[in-house]
C-alpha cells in the first residue's frame, strides 16, 4: 500500500512538472505586446510618460488608474509589477500558477472519487487547449493572462478550498488562511470575480436546501469575497452613473451585432426554431420530470452541434482553416457539445442526484460571468475565460463519472484533435517569437546608431500566439508604436509591410 502510495505521489510529481516545464516554455516564447507597454509606465502622469522602476511609483499609479480608468487594480498592478522585474520571473509565476491550478483540480477529481484524477487534469488541460478562445491571450500574454486566467486559476483554487472546508482538522485555521484570498479573487475582476462567487452562492444555497446545512466558514468566505467585489465596483471610474451610461452605449452595439450575426446565419435560426417547436411538442407528452430534463439536455446538444457546425462551416469558408481553429463561436460551442453529451450520459446511466450537483453548480456559475461582461464597452474573446474554465472542469467530471461506450475510440479522436492543434500552436508561437528575436536584435542596433527602427509587425496565424487579434506595429497607428518608442527609447519606427525585410 505504502509503495502503491508513493508510484503515485512520484508520477503526480513528473505530471505536475511537465505542466510547470511546458508552461515556462510557452511564456518565454510569448513576447511583450499591446497594453504591456503602456503598464510599464506611471499612469498618474498625463503630459509625460515615466517608466515604473519602484514601488511608490506603482502606488501611485494603481491609485490613479483606480480612479480614471477601472477597479482591477489588483491585476493590473501585477502587470506593473512584473514589468519593474526580469522577465524570467512572469515566465516563472505564470508557469507555476498554471501548475498550482492543476495541483488543485488532482485533489478536486480526487476527493470526488475520480478513479484517475491525474488523467481528469490532463483532459480539462487539453480541453481549454482545444476550446479556450484566445488561448495564447488568456494563458500567456503577460496583461491578459494577469486579468483572466490568473482570475480563473485563483478562483478555482479558492472554490477549492471552499468545497473541501469542512474535511479534516483545523478548520477556522484554514478560514482565515483563505479569507484573504477570497478578498482578492472578489476584486479581480467583474466577470470572473462574479462567477466565483456565484457558484460560491449556489453550492451553499444548494446545501442549504437539500441537506439543511447553514456552513457558517463558508459563508463567511463568500462574504469576504462580495467585499472585494464592492472594492473593485465601486471605484470611482466604475461607479454606477458611468456604468450605466457605458451599459446603454454596449447594449445598443451588442443589440446591432446580435441582430446582424443572426441575419446572417438564417440556417441557424431556422435550426433554432425547429428544435424549441420540437421541444414543446415532446414536452406536452412527457410526464415524467427525469425524460423531460433529459429532452432538454438533448434538444440544448442538437442545438450547439448544428449551431458549432454553422459557423464552422462558415469560417472555413470565407476564412480559411486557421481562423476556423481560431473561432470563438466554434471553440465555445465545441465545449458546450462535450458537456451536455457527458450529461446526456450521466442522465441515461441515471446517476444520483449528488453526482450531478457539482458539475452543474460550475456550468451554470461560470456561465453567469457573461451577465457582468456583456456591459463592457469591449467584448473580446477573453470574456469567455471562466465559462471555458468551469465547463471543461465540469465536463471532465461528468465523463470520469459515467461509462461511455465505444469510450477508448473518442478518446483517441481527442488525443488526434489535441495533438493536431498544440504541434500548431507551438509552430505559431515559435515563429512569432523568432520574429520577436529579430526585431529586438534591429532595436539594439538602432539604439547603437541613430535610433531609427525598421520593423515588420509579428506573423501571428491562431489563437495560441498571443499577438493574434491585438494591435502591433502599423503604418498609420500611432498606438501601441509611440509607446514601444518611448519603453526602448527609440526616437522612430518605421513599419513595413508584414514579412517584408529591411
Amino acid at each position: 500500500m505504502n509503495l502503491q502510495k508513493k508510484q503515485n505521489t512520484f508520477i503526480t510529481i513528473v505530471f505536475l512538472s511537465a505542466v510547470f516545464v511546458v508552461m515556462l516554455t510557452l511564456s518565454a516564447l510569448t513576447p511583450l505586446i499591446a497594453d504591456d507597454f503602456n503598464y510599464a509606465f506611471n499612469w498618474s502622469y498625463n503630459d509625460s510618460l515615466i517608466r515604473i522602476d519602484n514601488y511608490k511609483l506603482l502606488w501611485d499609479s494603481m491609485a490613479a488608474h483606480r480612479y480614471y480608468t477601472h477597479g482591477r487594480v489588483l491585476a493590473q498592478g501585477l502587470v506593473s509589477l512584473f514589468l519593474m522585474w526580469p522577465r524570467w520571473i512572469f515566465f516563472a509565476a505564470n508557469a507555476f500558477l498554471v501548475t498550482a491550478f492543476s495541483a488543485a483540480l488532482i485533489h478536486f477529481y480526487s476527493r470526488n472519487g475520480v478513479e484517475k484524477p491525474l488523467r481528469a487534469t490532463a483532459c480539462v488541460l487539453a480541453l481549454c487547449w482545444i476550446c479556450m478562445p484566445a488561448f495564447g491571450q488568456i494563458f500567456l500574454w503577460l496583461d491578459g493572462a494577469c486579468n483572466y486566467f490568473w482570475a480563473a486559476g485563483f478562483a478555482f483554487i479558492l472554490l477549492e478550498g471552499v468545497f473541501s472546508l469542512q474535511q479534516g482538522k483545523a478548520k477556522t485555521a484554514r478560514m482565515l488562511l483563505l479569507l484573504p484570498l477570497s478578498f482578492a479573487v472578489g476584486s479581480w475582476s467583474e466577470h470572473i470575480s462574479f462567477a466565483a462567487l456565484m457558484i460560491q452562492s449556489l453550492y451553499l444555497f444548494w446545501l442549504w436546501k437539500n441537506e439543511k446545512k447553514l456552513l457558517v466558514r463558508e459563508s463567511l468566505l463568500l462574504l469576504g469575497g462580495c467585499g472585494g467585489y464592492l472594492y473593485l465596483m465601486m471605484a470611482p471610474s466604475m461607479l454606477p452613473s458611468i456604468l450605466k451610461d457605458r451599459a446603454r452605449e454596449a447594449a445598443e452595439s451588442h443589440a446591432q451585432t446580435l441582430f446582424s450575426s443572426l441575419a446572417s446565419h438564417t440556417w441557424l435560426i431556422l435550426l433554432m426554431l425547429f428544435g424549441l417547436a420540437g421541444f414543446v411538442i415532446l414536452l406536452k407528452r412527457q410526464s415524467d420530470k427525469q425524460a423531460r430534463f433529459l429532452l432538454l439536455v438533448q434538444m440544448a446538444l442538437v442545438l450547439c452541434l448544428g449551431a458549432g457546425l454553422c459557423f464552422g462551416i462558415k469560417e472555413l469558408m470565407d476564412s480559411g482553416f486557421y481562423d476556423l481553429i481560431s473561432s470563438t463561436p466554434v471553440g465555445f460551442l465545441s465545449l458546450m457539445c462535450v458537456f451536455f453529451f457527458a450529461l446526456l450520459c450521466a442522465l441515461k446511466q441515471k446517476l444520483q442526484d449528488e453526482a450531478l450537483r457539482m458539475p452543474l453548480i460550475l456550468f451554470f456559475g461560470g456561465l453567469s460571468a457573461l451577465i457582468p461582461f456583456s456591459v463592457a464597452m469591449y467584448v473580446p474573446a477573453r470574456g469567455f475565460c471562466a465559462p471555458t474554465v468551469f465547463t471543461a472542469i465540469a465536463a471532465v467530471l461528468l465523463l470520469e463519472k459515467t461509462e461511455i461506450t465505444h469510450g477508448r475510440v473518442a478518446a483517441k479522436i481527442f488525443a488526434i484533435i489535441f495533438s493536431i492543434l498544440f504541434l500548431i500552436g507551438c509552430e505559431d508561437m515559435i515563429a512569432v517569437h523568432h520574429a520577436d528575436m529579430e526585431r529586438q536584435s534591429a532595436i539594439r542596433q538602432a539604439l547603437a546608431s541613430d535610433g531609427i527602427l525598421v520593423a515588420s509587425p509579428y506573423p501571428e496565424k491562431t489563437k495560441y500566439s498571443a499577438q493574434y487579434g491585438l494591435q502591433d506595429l502599423a503604418a498609420d497607428e500611432d498606438w501601441p508604436k509611440d509607446m514601444i518608442k518611448e519603453y526602448y527609447g527609440l526616437k522612430e519606427i518605421i513599419v513595413l509591410p508584414e514579412n517584408e525585410e529591411g
